[in-house]
């Protein structure tokens, strides 16, 4: 019951190891152009007996003698499920990240607009104070330089996250 193996392989007939029908259906048609001298590449699903649906990738080659006379044909395949099978996987996980990027984005977008009304309203309200302030206490006008300056640092900081988030990640 061994089809998987080397010593399981050789010297079977691919009907014996494919089934009859699928045998006809499908690979029939590959050998009859291999044996007409067309060298054949192709990769399909076939049901193996020994380990089921799997997708496989089939070189066929015509073989030649001393006189290039055709005496058959060279088979060469290659089980690619577990390939396609981690495909799958990598493509389920990249969509899982695309929709994380996406809800990151959208909390980056509203966090950075939500920050900016008020920080706006900070920076108005400290140019309103600042010519009231001139007269006053040399203190009071260097504290509100701090929080213009702050505020406008912050505001330089949220529009850099705002370009971040609308150039898909791009640092520009």
């Amino acid at each position: 019951a061994s089809g998987g193996t080397r010593t399981g392989l050789i010297g079977r007939s691919l009907a014996s190891l494919v089934g009859e029908p699928q045998y006809q259906r499908r690979l029939a048609p590959l050998f009859a152009a291999a044996l007409d001298g067309q060298a054949v590449d192709t990769e399909l699903p076939l049901r193996l007996a020994a380990r089921g649906r799997r997708q496989v990738l089939l070189h066929l080659e015509p073989a030649y003698g001393p006189g290039g006379q055709l005496h058959g044909v060279v088979v060469r395949a290659r089980d690619v499920q577990p390939f396609m099978d981690r495909m799958g996987e990598l493509a389920l996980a990249v969509e899982r990240l695309e929709g994380r990027l996406l809800s990151q984005e959208r909390m980056l977008r509203i966090l950075a607009h939500d920050l900016r009304e008020p920080l706006n309203t900070i920076i108005n309200f400290g140019g309103l104070l600042a010519p009231r302030l001139r007269d006053g206490d040399p203190r009071t006008a260097e504290y509100l330089g701090y929080m213009r300056r702050g505020a406008d640092h912050l505001r330089w900081l949220l529009g850099g996250l705002m370009r971040y988030v609308r150039t898909g990640g791009e640092l520009a």
